[in-house]
């Protein structure tokens, strides 16, 4: 297999099994001599996990779009530097669970936040990394909140009315629509194995296996 960079991204509203997909993909890729990272927005180091239990718990009071958008950023800035670019240049592959669509999507397309000047922060934070693939698991409402149901408490933004949880979604499918190519997006109702198969049919190809 060849041993050249790569970085894949998965997104997806809560409950669509990310996580589970990315533990799968990690675990088969192991079995194949590739030992990949995997990483989580927000954290991944140690500044950025303590941003993440700032943004996540519940509080009194609001946070304000901007600081929340900040906090993000910055958590993001931390493990760009510190963790993604450092590994992608020794040539491993790194998986992200959630990158900067995650904030185009929830805070630009779902509370309104300017996307001009969220995908401007993301160039300057990022040194303008863009995945090699992103993988989106779609899932609906309803299957995404029996999901969290039977996970546990929701954590700070998991709790959302439905109408700001669908301007996320149609987010997302707008940021499909102009970079198809991409953009890989799976049916998150399917079973896990189904899933897995048409990750790995589409990542194959750019492993040479």
């Amino acid at each position: 297999m060849e041993t050249h960079p790569l970085f894949i991204t998965f997104e997806g509203m809560d409950g669509s099994g990310k996580s589970t997909q990315i533990r799968l993909l990690a675990d088969q890729l192991t079995t194949l001599g590739r030992e990949p990272l995997t990483i989580r927005e927000p954290g991944g180091t140690a500044i950025s996990e303590e941003i993440r239990q700032i943004l996540l718990a519940h509080r009194k009071g609001s946070v304000s779009l901007n600081a929340e958008v900040l906090l993000f950023f910055a958590a993001r800035a931390q493990l760009v530097e510190e963790v993604i670019l450092p590994r992608l240049k020794q040539g491993d592959i790194v998986i992200a669970d959630r990158f900067v669509e995650s904030s185009f999507a929830y805070q630009g397309f779902g509370k309104g936040m300017d996307l001009h000047f969220l995908k401007t922060l993301a160039k300057q934070v990022t040194h303008n990394l863009k995945p090699d693939v992103t993988f989106f698991l779609d899932v609906d409402w309803d299957l995404s909140h029996q999901r969290q149901d039977n996970r546990g408490n929701r954590d700070r933004l998991e709790s959302m009315p439905r109408e700001t949880w669908e301007l996320i979604r149609n987010g997302y499918h707008q940021m499909i629509a102009e970079d198809p190519n991409r953009w890989v997006v799976l049916d998150a109702s399917e079973t896990v194995g189904q899933i897995q198969t048409h990750i790995w049919s589409k990542l194959a190809s750019r492993l040479a296996v």
